[in-house]
């Protein structure tokens, strides 16, 4: 997904409702490198309008359900905020 000019790899994206969702497990998220290109990313991102989530590995593993009703309800207040706008 190319944002600023730069192409992204994102984990998860909903482009119509501009989501993204990343997973984040420690194994590959551990250095300070990955922490700071993270938040770059981050940053980017938001400027271009869209949502970031992150969700620990932990998390999904252990509570995926709870993970999956986070990202509905947030698919859903985009979809009928755009419906409304």
């Amino acid at each position: 997904m190319p944002i600023s000019g730069e192409e992204m790899q994102c984990d998860f994206v909903w482009h119509r409702e501009r989501l993204v969702v990343e997973i984040d497990a420690w194994e590959t998220h551990r250095t300070r490198k990955a922490f700071r290109g993270d938040r770059r990313r981050d940053r980017l991102l938001r400027l271009a309008g869209w949502d970031v989530v992150r969700v620990t590995g932990h998390d999904l593993a252990h509570h995926a359900g709870e993970v999956v009703g986070e990202v509905r309800t947030l698919l859903e207040r985009t979809t009928s905020q755009a419906m409304v706008g």
